[in-house]
């Protein structure tokens, strides 16, 4: 998937006006290109709240007899942002909200799919570590396996045979295009992947660690750009206020030797050998073992496509935590222990791949 273009966002966000639900009970999930993402959008006012109302449908008459606080800007603005419609004087949501006990199914259900798929991943998952181990970094296993893996090559590789349909980027008129969904409760821990790209490299980190640690890899965006140069034109790091920046993160040593894994997308890469092994086995393993047409009607679900995508978002969660419990995986001690880590380990979440 292009992390330019789709991108799933996980945002916490915190109580808000009119007695607003919390927030954070929530996942709000976005696979889609968006100037605003709809969660952006819940977090407003008590926007939440009359939301998880409409989930059946209701008449402003019905919504009033509920004595939530909303205006008519409200739900104007929902339906700008196309989370509700308006069929035969009810509100419907336009998007699928699973509530606890829905969820649950679900989940119960991933959880099935990716334990039988585990086995299956385990001892590739185990080379990887190992091959990484033998270069002194067997910590970014656990990224690389999340973010290139279960949320990179395994989307690729459903997009490449049809499964699902690649995301354009949003127009300046509509706000968000791709999919959306809420299931309740949120589930923990959660990351996101980031990724800045050039024309042949991009660089990549596990987003989960604490902002006070990873704040120069969102506000110096610019001096990634200049570091991907670096790397593409003389293969290192060589500019002053880069160095300057990024030293601190154990990204590079001091001769600018990038010490970060780099994922060359070629048959002659171990680690993009085996992320292809890995992400075609579960590709194989998930549409065999989840049956669409039922999983679709069982959640009212509107098409085979949205169906893949949420039941896989879920699986994805499954098998990381299965590889974790399992001791395959260790998570890095940015995200299990955050107090505790230092500038250094953000280098524990990062990796850099490079086009053929």
């Amino acid at each position: 998937m292009n992390n330019k273009l789709l991108v799933i966002i996980l945002l916490l966000f915190c109580r808000v006006l009119y007695g607003q639900k919390n927030i954070n009970n929530y996942d709000m999930t976005c696979f889609c290109s968006a100037r605003e993402t709809p969660e952006g959008i819940l977090s407003y006012d008590n926007n939440l709240q009359i939301i998880l109302s409409l989930k059946d449908g209701l008449s402003k008459k019905e919504l009033d007899s509920l004595q939530i606080p909303y205006t008519d800007s409200q739900l104007k603005l929902l339906r700008v942002y196309n989370l509700i419609r308006k069929e035969n004087n009810k509100y419907y949501l336009t998007f699928p909200y699973l509530n606890k006990d829905q969820t649950l199914l679900l989940r119960n259900q991933s959880k099935q799919i990716a334990d039988s798929i585990t086995p299956l991943i385990e001892n590739d998952a185990k080379d990887m570590v190992s091959f990484l181990a033998s270069t002194g970094r067997s910590q970014n296993a656990f990224s690389i396996i999340f973010s290139y893996v279960l949320d990179g090559l395994v989307w690729n590789e459903f997009e490449e045979n049809g499964e699902i349909k690649p995301i354009d980027s949003n127009d300046d008129i509509t706000p968000w295009t791709g999919f959306f969904w809420v299931l309740e409760p949120r589930r923990e821990p959660k990351y996101g992947t980031n990724s800045l790209t050039d024309s042949i490299l991009s660089i990549s980190f596990t987003n989960g660690g604490p902002y006070r640690l990873m704040n120069s890899l969102f506000i110096e965006e610019d001096l990634l750009r200049i570091l991907l140069d670096n790397i593409r034109l003389s293969g290192k790091v060589t500019d002053r206020r880069v160095i300057e920046v990024f030293g601190k993160y154990n990204m590079f040593d001091n001769q600018g030797n990038v010490t970060i894994p780099i994922i060359r997308e070629n048959n002659q890469s171990r680690l993009f050998l085996l992320s292809e092994k890995i992400s075609d086995k579960i590709c194989k393993g998930v549409l065999n073992d989840i049956s669409l047409d039922k999983t679709m009607h069982n959640y009212g679900f509107k098409s085979k496509e949205q169906t893949l995508i949420i039941v896989y978002h879920e699986i994805m969660w499954d098998l990381l935590s299965n590889l974790v419990d399992k001791n395959i995986l260790t998570k890095p001690l940015i995200l299990e222990n955050p107090k505790d880590a230092e500038m250094k380990d953000v280098s524990d979440l990062m990796f850099i791949t490079e086009k053929e």
